[in-house]
């Protein structure tokens, strides 16, 4: 079926219930979203280890509270498939600012899914939100702030990357009192948090239901979504209960680039990492959370991932352990043949070395010319910028060259020869601009003075 036809059979999705129950694996929560009365989801996320002592912390009221943001934030999964025209959320009670907010999330977190299937998203009335009892209060969202804790206590999402083993070892070095957190834990995360100074650990388990996969392979639409808005909901929650004052997520300033202009709109596959979503949801958060939700906030939005590649580069321990590529999750890889992975080989050779970088990728990726058309896509002249949680034009191209200085003396190996040739020759002041990246310092944050005194320490920045 087409987009059209797809909408016009689904006209309404409904967020149907939220339901949970403490276990021996922990707390179970089961979300019901359904498609008419065509198709029903059961969606389940585990939070394990939590007991009925931790949850007698919080009331009930604000339990429902913390569940249903998760709700709110998993329905996208399953909207996605019909684009419906309609949201009914008869799960909880919202006043018209946070329907709005939850529109504007959807709006702006499924760009990319838009542009991939061509689907004209920019008519005010593309879809709307309903709420079967209204909020009878409608709250303003508050501006977002920065609290004060006189002894923090830490929750560190890992993902098994290189920026967030860079955020464990920084924080867990000062801060003892933090924990990772895990979602699906992958090896490389496990691996990563193990050899990190922090030790305690924090996991849940998210179970999509497979009648939705079902659907997909049979037509119904597909795309991306924006994970980090389910994992900023789900880690605010987990710190909530197990008695953390922060969430500290590891997004860089490179994530506020965008990849393709379509209908008007910047598309922005990482939108859900960018400081607009990042303020906007910490708002969300105090306003309509309970007062003692954590504060969520990135450490290294200041900074660039070229940046951040740099103070990797000081722990060995992490090298052989990270990864980033997502076709290579399952094996626990790097596949050696997406942009992800040709990205970061070029922020890892300047500062780990070509002989060393090829090795932990399991192979030398600047000779493989076939990934040219992908250096081009990062580089800024392909058609747009890959689909990819990569960095910015600008700090790709210093990337690159930064790479050809490795090889002084030495014929290039092929692909970085053709970009050499075809895209960093007509380049000029690689040098200033290269420092200018290193340099940088991006004042949109939302870093408690504590924390930003550590980061600056460690990325050398006035």
């Amino acid at each position: 079926m087409t987009v059209n036809e797809l909408r016009n059979r689904y006209p309404t999705f409904h967020f149907s219930s939220c339901k949970h129950e403490l276990s021996d694996l922990g707390l179970e929560v089961t979300f019901t979203y359904s498609l008419e009365d065509e198709h029903t989801f059961h969606h389940k996320v585990i939070f394990h280890a939590v007991t009925q002592d931790l949850l007698q912390q919080i009331s009930s009221d604000e339990l429902d509270t913390y569940l249903l943001t998760i709700g709110l934030s998993e329905m996208l999964n399953y909207w996605k498939l019909t684009a419906s025209p309609k949201v009914h959320i008869s799960a909880v009670s919202l006043s018209a600012t946070q329907l709005a907010w939850w529109k504007d999330l959807l709006i702006q977190g499924l760009g990319e899914y838009f542009y991939v299937n061509q689907i004209k998203f920019t008519d005010p009335d593309f879809v709307t939100f309903t709420c079967q009892t209204p909020a009878t209060q409608d709250i303003p969202l508050k501006k977002a702030i920065i609290p004060t804790f006189s002894t923090p206590k830490v929750l560190i999402p890992v993902g098994g990357g290189k920026d967030s083993a860079v955020t464990l070892s920084l924080i867990g070095a000062t801060v003892p009192d933090s924990a990772g957190f895990m979602v699906n834990a992958i090896p490389s995360a496990v691996e990563t948090l193990a050899v990190s100074p922090i030790k305690t650990k924090v996991t849940v388990t998210r179970i999509l239901d497979p009648h939705m996969l079902e659907l997909n392979s049979q037509g119904f639409l597909n795309g991306h979504v924006p994970i980090s808005s389910v994992l900023a909901s789900m880690s605010v929650f987990a710190g909530r209960v197990f008695g953390y004052t922060h969430v500290t997520i590891s997004n860089e300033r490179s994530s506020n680039e965008g990849n393709i202009f379509y209908c008007d709109r910047d598309i922005n596959h990482q939108y859900s990492k960018t400081f607009a979503f990042e303020e906007s949801f910490t708002s969300y958060c105090q306003t309509y959370l309970p007062q003692e939700t954590p504060h969520y906030f990135s450490f290294l939005r200041p900074i660039y991932e070229l940046q951040i590649a740099k103070i990797f580069a000081q722990f060995p321990e992490y090298h052989a352990l990270f990864r980033s590529c997502n076709r290579g999750q399952k094996n626990n890889s790097w596949c050696g043949e997406c942009s992800k992975c040709l990205f970061a080989y070029s922020i890892m050779v300047p500062f780990l070395g070509k002989e060393k970088t090829a090795e932990y990728f399991g192979k030398d990726m600047f000779q493989d010319t076939t990934l040219y058309y992908l250096a081009e896509e990062l580089l800024g002249v392909g058609e747009k910028k890959p689909f990819e949680c990569v960095g910015t034009h600008e700090e790709t191209i210093c990337a690159f060259y930064l790479a050809t200085k490795q090889y002084q003396g030495e014929t290039l190996p092929p692909l970085l020869a053709l970009v050499q040739e075809k895209i960093l020759r007509s380049e000029t002041e690689l040098e200033a601009r290269t420092q200018a990246i290193f340099d940088g310092w991006n004042l949109q944050h939302l870093i408690p003075a504590q924390f930003e005194t550590l980061l600056k320490e460690h990325t050398h920045v006035e």
